[in-house]
C-alpha cells in the first residue's frame, strides 16, 4: 500500500472517529440537559409555535402553549378554587380565520367570569383533524389539565374525514418505522435522533399548506382515482385564478377546491349518512368518541357534546351557482336547510345512549343567519368573528341553563344575551 494511499486511509478514519465522538458527546449533553430518549406523542400542535397566518379574506395571529393548543400558558396542576373544561374539535373549535379573543371558547370565559365563576375553557381544536385525533388530544396532552368537565364538539365534517377502512384507526398514533440507518442512528443516538425529527417535523408543519402547483397535483390525484379527463377539464376550467393563486402562495387552504373534483359527495356521506362507505366512516367516528366516553368515565370526568353545522345548513346563499364549492362541483342537497340532519340525529341518540348532554348548533345558526350579519367567511367557510358570537351565545345558554355540568349550576338570572 503506498504512502499517499496510507494517509487517505489513516485521515478517513481520523474522520469518522472525530465525527463519532462529536456524536457521543452529543448525546452525553443532551442526557445532562434531561432531554428524552424517544419523542412524546404528537397529540397537538408544536408547542412554542408562533406565525402570523396570512389569508385572502383575514389575517390572524396564530401561537401555541408549551403544550402544543392555541391557548395561554396555564399550570398543568388547576388551583382549587378553579374548574377547569377541556373542549376538543376541529378548525372551527381552535379558531381557524379569528384571534384568539373572538373564539368562542374565549367568549365562554368572559362570560362565565362576568358571573363570577372562574372558568377555564381551554381549547384543544385542531384543525385538519377528526374525533380520533380528539381521542388522542384528550389522552396525551388534555388529562394533565385535570379538566372537570369534557365539551366535543362535532363539526358537521367530521364524518366525512374519518377513515373509510372497516378496522378504523387507533387513537394511538402508529410506532415510527426505524430500520436501516434510522435504526441504527436511533440505538446509538437516540436522543440526537429525537432533536432532529423533532425539528424536521416543525419545518414540516411550517410549510404544510403550500404546493407548487395546485392544479397539477389534484388533477394526478384525480388521474390515479380514474376519474375522466373531460371532468378534470371541466373542474380546471371552473378555477378563480385568484384563489388558485393564493392557494399555490399559501394563502387558502385547498380543501374547498379538491372536493368538487375527488371527492364532491364528502357533505353528503358527512350529513346524510345514505350510502355503505358514510356507514363504515360513522362507525368509526363512533368508536373514537367511545374512546373519549370510556377515559372520561374512567377519571371521573363529566362529558357533553356539541354539534356545529357547516354553513350549507343555515345559510341560503351557501347554494348557490356561484357559491365556490359548488361552482367546482361539490354536492349539496337543498333538504340540508331545513329539519336535522341524519348525522346530528343520529348524535344525538347516540349520546342519550351514553347519558350525555347534547346541543346542536344549527338552530341558532338559522335564527340569525342574513345577509347583513356574516357568520362564515365567503370563500373559506370558516366562522367570522360573528360566527363565534353565536356559537358562545348558544352554548352558554345550554350551560347555565343546568344540567350539563354538575360544577356549573343553572343560572337565576335572565339571559343576557
Amino acid at each position: 500500500m503506498s504512502t499517499r494511499l496510507t494517509r487517505g486511509l489513516l485521515s478517513f478514519l481520523l474522520l469518522v472517529a472525530s465525527l463519532l465522538l462529536a456524536l457521543f458527546a452529543g448525546e452525553g449533553v443532551l442526557w445532562w440537559l434531561g432531554y428524552p430518549r424517544v419523542a412524546p406523542v404528537r397529540a397537538a400542535h408544536p408547542p412554542q409555535f408562533a406565525e402570523t397566518r396570512e389569508h385572502i379574506e383575514f389575517r390572524y395571529h396564530f401561537a401555541t402553549n408549551s403544550a402544543g393548543l392555541r391557548y395561554r400558558e396555564i399550570p398543568l396542576e388547576k388551583p382549587s378554587h378553579h374548574r377547569r373544561v377541556l373542549v376538543l374539535g376541529d378548525s372551527y373549535t381552535e379558531g381557524f380565520g379569528v384571534d384568539v379573543p373572538d373564539r368562542f371558547t374565549n367568549r365562554l370565559e368572559r362570560e362565565f367570569r362576568r358571573m363570577a365563576q372562574e372558568i377555564s375553557f381551554i381549547n384543544g381544536g385542531l384543525t385538519g383533524t377528526n374525533p380520533t385525533y380528539y381521542a388522542r388530544l384528550l389522552k396525551y396532552v388534555g388529562l394533565g389539565y385535570e379538566p372537570d368537565g369534557v365539551l366535543v364538539c362535532v363539526f358537521a365534517n367530521d364524518v366525512g374525514n374519518a377513515r373509510e377502512e372497516p378496522a378504523g384507526e387507533s387513537i394511538d398514533p402508529p410506532a415510527p418505522s426505524r430500520s436501516g440507518l434510522k435504526g441504527l442512528a436511533s440505538h446509538w443516538w437516540p436522543r440526537i435522533y429525537t432533536v432532529l425529527g423533532t425539528l424536521k417535523a416543525g419545518r414540516e408543519y411550517q410549510r404544510r399548506s403550500r404546493t407548487s402547483d395546485f392544479v397539477e397535483l389534484v388533477s394526478d390525484r384525480a388521474r390515479r382515482q380514474g376519474i375522466a379527463e373531460a371532468r378534470i377539464e371541466a373542474w380546471v376550467e371552473s378555477l378563480p385564478q385568484h384563489v388558485v393563486d393564493a392557494i399555490n402562495d399559501g394563502r387558502f387552504g385547498t380543501g374547498v377546491l379538491t372536493y368538487g373534483l375527488v371527492y364532491p359527495e364528502f357533505y353528503v356521506d358527512s350529513l346524510d349518512l345514505d350510502n355503505p362507505r358514510s356507514e363504515v366512516k360513522w362507525k368509526n367516528m363512533v368508536g373514537s368518541l367511545d374512546a373519549i366516553v370510556s377515559m372520561t368515565e374512567r377519571e371521573g370526568i363529566e362529558l357533553a357534546v356539541v354539534y356545529l353545522p357547516v354553513h350549507f345548513q343555515y345559510d341560503p346563499a351557501t347554494h348557490r351557482a356561484d357559491n365556490l364549492a359548488v361552482r367546482t362541483g361539490t354536492t349539496v342537497r337543498s333538504h340540508w336547510l331545513t329539519g336535522r340532519s341524519e348525522v346530528e340525529a343520529r348524535l344525538g341518540r347516540w349520546a342519550a345512549g351514553h347519558d350525555i348532554p347534547f346541543l346542536s348548533l344549527t338552530e341558532a345558526f338559522r335564527s340569525v343567519i342574513s345577509p347583513e350579519r356574516k357568520l362564515d367567511y365567503e370563500l373559506d367557510g370558516h366562522w367570522t368573528p360573528a360566527g363565534h358570537e353565536v356559537a358562545a351565545g348558544a352554548i352558554a345558554r345550554w350551560l347555565r341553563g343546568g344540567g350539563v355540568f354538575t360544577f356549573i349550576p343553572a343560572a337565576s338570572e335572565p339571559d343576557a344575551e
